[in-house]
């Protein structure tokens, strides 16, 4: 395995993996190897950094087997964040990102296909990588971007606005074009589903199985091999759970749904269902597999984002037998025979919203359930699509459900300013019992919502999602906590303090006590915000916030070699921690400790080159320590990306004018 690195020190490091590495800039270094040396070629993220990434694709494909296959790593400039700066006048260049300083070139799905067309290379895959959980799967029509928004986009079109990164994987034209495809085998296709190490069984993305890819490839006209599927009668659930992975990779998702039901997975189950557009009925097999971590993955991820909670209204009140009615769908023509009838939006598109209730109500058994899911007419025009044909507030809803069929009536809110829904039956204690467990669900699925909002730094969305959490369920830990958070970002110390304490009693003694650390940190109360710390650090010593709060408080207490030990504890923990090291660089200064200071910033910088703030920070460690061609050196690499950097042209004049600089 060979390297090529810009860095002495980085190349240094990689060459203690590696079998040999070559320093230099890649787009002038020429390789001393034959042609078709390589059998791979890995770009990671490296092409936007060139000057010309054609010319060095070009020159190193001779280098490639006639087999082999270049694998690049590629940012999207087409991703939804870029494009909103762009239609507000902005194009800001960030330390990291998708707006890296050091990106010199910038691509789109359209630009890297082009640029492979004309470097001869045919792509194999380009997987998308998405950095959010904003996007809802299989999503098509509007885009709105925030005062703007894109109409008529397809399901591919819209996708390209939320991919962060592309993974590409590429060889020779004529080596992918012209590949003979092999005969079926059956012989080999048995030997393969005997295989224990063949399958991965990767339902949620078949493409990364070379399995799956491989039986694609030797059958360009797969019907001998559907047929040969259909004739396998396997009794072992493994290998019948096997067989389903076949079907499902080949997009026969009714095949694998029956197998995946006979084999007792659930969770698989769930998945052919959702392919098959019963997205519903999946969603409901994966809430009851969700002990397995990967079903209650796959429950959030397909969950819509911002109707999760509907979603969740209408698991809750599948109970028994009944029926699950869509906008612009008849409902059955029976006579008190459901145990529950679902309105999904249904009302929202109806001719008749009387006619409907009325055969609802009929519809109904004694003591039925019926749920009416609607957005809210408070909701803009534009943020729903499509536009419904009529509007309701919550009120008004539940004043004529009522007047229609005398139910006994219960609102609840399920997104907020967005959609609620009105449970309704004759029987008080049915609409209490499914009241009961809708705010249960709805309240744990608002709490991860919250956190998953947060990781992407949607800080409103997330303090909405933990109040409508703590709304439902006063005792939600998780969610107290958070909307304590939340509270916190908005400078409301005196409610987050409450919630933070209550969330302490409920269980949340790790985020709680950060909470009420920070809190009293923020008082000058250095001896509470220990005891706070200390208990969070105690819950778990591996969370580097807690430890970095703790070096605070301690070193804000005068105990400045505890502090210290406490920032390069969170630092071990994260070394992508920017508050502890900010502390620790500050606490180094203060104690003179430059050496620590050096090895930290150091640290940091080997995962993050371009934040050129901290390149300064190390500029200014080195000058205080009297190593001034390392810190000439550190301004020179500032001023490479940034030349009107005055923070480093002014250092740079101290260390001439002091006649220390070469």
């Amino acid at each position: 395995v060979v390297g090529v690195e810009y860095s002495n020190k980085a190349a240094h490091q990689a060459a203690k993996l590696l079998d040999r590495v070559f320093v230099g800039d890649s787009e002038r270094l020429e390789l001393p190897y034959p042609e078709g040396y390589f059998d791979c070629i890995i770009y990671s993220d490296v092409l936007e950094h060139l000057r010309d990434p054609e010319a060095v694709l070009k020159r190193h494909k001779r280098l490639l087997a006639s087999d082999g296959m270049m694998v690049m790593s590629i940012p999207n400039l087409q991703h939804v964040s870029v494009l909103n700066q762009l239609m507000e006048g902005r194009f800001t260049y960030q330390d990291e990102g998708l707006l890296d300083r050091t990106h010199i070139h910038f691509f789109t799905f359209h630009e890297i296909q082009e640029m492979l067309k004309r470097c001869c290379l045919a792509a194999a895959l380009m997987q998308g990588k998405r950095a959010d959980n904003v996007y809802q799967e299989g999503s098509k029509g509007t885009l709105r971007i925030g005062r703007w928004q894109i109409d008529s986009l397809s399901e591919s079109e819209m996708l390209n606005f939320f991919v962060f990164q592309y993974l590409v994987v590429a060889g020779h034209d004529q080596h992918l074009l012209g590949r003979e495809i092999a005969p079926f085998d059956p012989a080999r296709f048995n030997a393969l589903v005997a295989d224990d190490n063949f399958f991965r069984g990767d339902v949620d993305d078949p493409l990364a199985s070379a399995g799956f890819a491989l039986l694609q490839a030797v059958e360009p006209e797969p019907t001998a091999l559907y047929s040969m599927l259909d004739e396998l009668k396997e009794t072992q659930p493994e290998r019948k759970l096997r067989l389903a992975h076949l079907n499902m990779a080949l997009g026969r998702f009714d095949a694998a749904r029956n197998l995946y039901r006979e084999a007792g997975s659930r969770k698989y189950e769930g998945c052919a269902l959702a392919a098959t557009g019963l997205l519903g009925e999946g969603l409901k097999l994966w809430w009851a597999a969700r002990e397995d971590a990967e079903a209650r993955d796959w429950f959030y991820r397909y969950l819509k984002t911002d109707e999760s909670a509907e979603r969740l209204a209408i698991i809750a009140a599948i109970e028994g037998n009944g029926a699950v009615i869509e906008a612009g769908e008849a409902l059955p023509a029976v006579d008190r025979e459901l145990d529950y009838l679902v309105l999904n939006h249904a009302l929202d598109a109806a001719a008749d919203i009387y006619e409907m209730l009325v055969q609802a109500k009929r519809a109904l058994k004694t003591g039925g359930l019926l749920l009416a899911v609607a957005y809210n007419a408070a909701l803009a025009e534009n943020d729903v699509y499509p536009l419904p044909l009529h509007r309701f507030s919550p009120a008004g809803l539940e004043r004529i459900i009522k007047s229609v069929t005398s139910f006994t009536i219960m609102p609840v809110e399920l997104v907020p300013g967005r959609c609620f829904a009105i449970a309704a039956s004759s029987d008080a204690a049915v609409l209490e019992r499914f009241t009961a467990r809708l705010k249960r669900r709805i309240a744990q699925n608002a709490a991860e919502l919250s956190r998953r909002y947060w990781d992407v730094k949607r800080y409103h969305a997330a303090g909405e999602a933990a109040r409508l959490a703590v709304e439902h369920d006063g005792e939600n830990a998780v969610a107290l906590s958070r909307y304590a958070d939340f509270l916190m970002r908005g400078n409301d110390t005196a409610q987050a303090e409450g919630f933070y304490e209550k969330a302490a009693r409920m269980g949340a003694v790790e985020a709680a006590n950060i909470g009420l650390g920070s809190i009293r940190l923020g008082k000058g109360d250095n001896s509470a915000a220990i005891i706070h710390f200390e208990k969070a650090v105690a819950a778990n010593r591996k969370n580097d916030r807690a430890l970095c709060g703790l070096g605070m408080a301690l070193f804000y207490a005068g105990r400045h070699n505890e502090g210290i030990v406490r920032y390069q504890e969170a630092m071990a923990v994260n070394p992508e921690n920017p508050i502890a090291l900010s502390s620790l660089v500050q606490a180094c200064y203060l104690t003179k400790n430059f050496a620590l200071a050096e090895k930290s910033l150091a640290e940091y910088l080997e995962l993050h080159p371009a934040n050129l703030g901290l390149l300064f920070g190390l500029a200014g460690v080195y000058y205080q320590q009297g190593k001034y061609d390392e810190a000439r050196e550190a301004l020179d690499r500032i001023l490479i990306f940034d030349p009107e950097h005055g923070d480093a042209l002014m250092l740079l004049e101290r260390l001439q004018k002091d006649g220390t600089a070469k």
